[in-house]
């Protein structure tokens, strides 16, 4: 034939609808790992936080302690499990960092060509297989 072979590729914007509806599911961002902004700098638990063109701003040292942890690779469980928290208190500081825009939690994906590649591989890492096998789905 003409044609050996041919490829289907999404476009980024409908990967982006689809990982921005699935954000609205809560039970699945917590798997989803947030990631601290990376112009903001804290240097330890205490504080303070750095903003670029800011005065130094206090918070307390539990939020300041999950902000520096959210590196955007540990999950919220995770996250619970390293600072001795419950996963509600981890949800309600990073509630708190993301209205203060110190830190970014939502399902990202990143350009490419084959942004629904990126998109599966991060939803494969769910641990729960009932709720794994429902946001891979539409994919």
């Amino acid at each position: 034939g003409l044609t050996a072979s041919s490829s289907v590729f999404f476009s980024s914007w409908s990967i982006d609808a689809l990982a921005k509806k699935l954000s609205a599911d809560e039970r699945l961002m917590a798997w989803i790992p947030p990631r601290r902004m990376p112009y903001i700098r804290a240097d330890s638990d205490e504080g303070p936080v750095r903003i670029p063109g800011r005065t130094p701003q206090q918070a307390p040292p539990r939020l300041v302690a999950l902000l520096r942890l959210a590196d955007g690779r540990r999950s919220p469980g995770e996250l619970a499990r390293e600072l001795g928290l419950s996963p509600a208190e981890v949800t309600a500081g990073l509630t708190e960092l993301v209205r203060r825009r110190w830190v970014t939690w939502r399902l990202e994906v990143p350009s490419g060509a084959r942004p629904e590649r990126e998109l599966r591989a991060v939803l494969e890492r769910v641990g729960d297989a009932g709720l794994r096998e429902r946001v891979l789905e539409p994919l």
